[in-house]
């Protein structure tokens, strides 16, 4: 967007004879620097619907601004019962927290009480924030969703790794108005919010909520000749050797 001299644009529209007055002048130059701030807020305020655009490399629309946005297109920034709460458990459980402290009340997991949700709200970070705004952007444009339309969201949330010669999902046409999405390696909390919680996923029209499968992965995993990356069959009497099998889990 270029910007206007409002102060040489108005001192050339002004007729010979009063140019002449210095402070005639100078009272131009001065109003017009009103002018100039009321385009510059103007400018600022149009980049605030835009949460791509950046200043000097960082996103000039975060935080509150962000919530504005989401609010707008009906993508809030909390996703009621998206994730497991924290809770006191065993030392097996890696998903439990242990006994707090006396002089910290936030130290330690709290007792879950019969008929309470396992589940609170996640509240994104902006990072993860502006790509549910982007997923949510997509999917207000959308009517007859094709296979297309939910790799092109996958793109929002699942890493690219095309540049290593191999992307990490997969979406299959099952027919019928429904898809499956296999991710081929584990998914990060993060993903699986967007992926399962917070209704983003484009549905075939409208009606057919996809299959979201991930594939976890032991480190070697069992495989063939032909993939370098893969183990071999174990010994009987080596429980560490070969690979392990990867196990197809739905989210």
């Amino acid at each position: 967007m270029n910007s206007i001299n409002h102060s040489a644009l108005a001192q050339s529209r002004i007729v010979g004879q009063y140019r002449n007055s210095p402070k005639f002048m100078a009272w131009v130059s001065k109003v017009c620097e009103a002018f100039d701030d009321i385009e510059a807020a103007l400018t600022v305020i149009a980049q605030l619907d835009d949460i791509e655009a950046r200043v000097s490399g960082v996103y000039l629309v975060n935080g509150v601004n962000l919530d504005v946005v989401g609010a707008r297109i009906g993508q809030p920034r909390r996703i009621p019962g998206a994730v497991p709460r924290q809770l006191f458990g065993w030392d097996d459980d890696d998903s439990a927290l242990a006994f707090g402290e006396e002089d910290d009340e936030r130290a330690g997991g709290v007792w879950w009480t019969e008929g309470e949700t396992l589940n609170a709200d996640a509240v994104l970070d902006d990072v993860s924030y502006r790509i549910a705004i982007r997923g949510r952007k997509l999917l207000n444009t959308l009517t007859i969703v094709n296979a297309n339309d939910v790799y092109e969201f996958l793109a929002f949330v699942i890493p690219d790794y095309t540049h290593l010669g191999w992307v990490p999902f997969q979406v299959f046409d099952l027919g019928g108005m429904s898809f499956e999405v296999e991710i081929r390696r584990a998914t990060s909390l993060l993903e699986q919010v967007l992926l399962t919680q917070a209704d983003l996923m484009p549905r075939p029209v409208g009606v057919g909520k996809p299959i979201v499968t991930c594939w976890t992965y032991g480190v070697p995993t069992f495989g063939f000749d032909d993939d370098d990356l893969a183990e071999g069959f174990g010994e009987e009497t080596d429980p560490d050797a070969g690979g392990v099998f990867a196990e197809e889990i739905a989210l």
